[in-house]
C-alpha cells in the first residue's frame, strides 16, 4: 500500500475546547415555547474503526469526501494520483483503527 501514513501517532491531536461566553445571549424560542437545544443533542466523538459507518456517511453525504476519504492532506501527490476511491477509503478506516483518534464524528 502506501508508506505516508505513520505507524503510531504519539501524541493526541488537540482539537479546540468549547468554553461558555460570559454575557451571552439566551437562544431562542420556537414557537411551541422550547429552547433550541430542547430540540437537538449533537454529540461529538473520536471517530474510529467501530464508527467508520458514521464516518462514511458524513463523507458521502455531498462534496469532495466520497472522493478524497480525507487522504489529500496524507498523501504525496503520485500517490495520490495512483491512488483508487476505494484505496483512499481504506486508508483511512486503517488510519481510524489506530489509537488515539485522528478525527472527531458528530451524530
Amino acid at each position: 500500500m502506501f508508506s505516508s501514513l505513520p505507524a503510531e501517532r504519539t501524541t493526541p491531536p488537540s482539537y479546540p475546547v468549547a468554553r461558555p461566553v460570559a454575557n451571552a445571549r439566551a437562544l431562542p424560542v420556537s414557537e411551541a415555547g422550547r429552547s433550541v437545544t430542547d430540540m437537538v443533542e449533537i454529540t461529538i466523538e473520536p471517530a474510529s474503526a467501530e464508527r467508520f459507518g458514521d464516518v462514511e456517511h458524513a463523507l458521502t453525504g455531498g462534496g469532495d469526501g466520497g472522493s478524497c476519504w480525507c487522504q489529500w492532506w496524507m498523501l504525496p501527490a503520485k500517490d495520490w494520483d495512483a491512488s483508487t476511491r476505494d484505496e483512499r477509503r481504506e486508508l483511512l478506516r486503517a488510519d481510524l483503527a489506530t489509537s488515539p483518534a485522528s478525527a472527531l464524528v458528530a451524530g
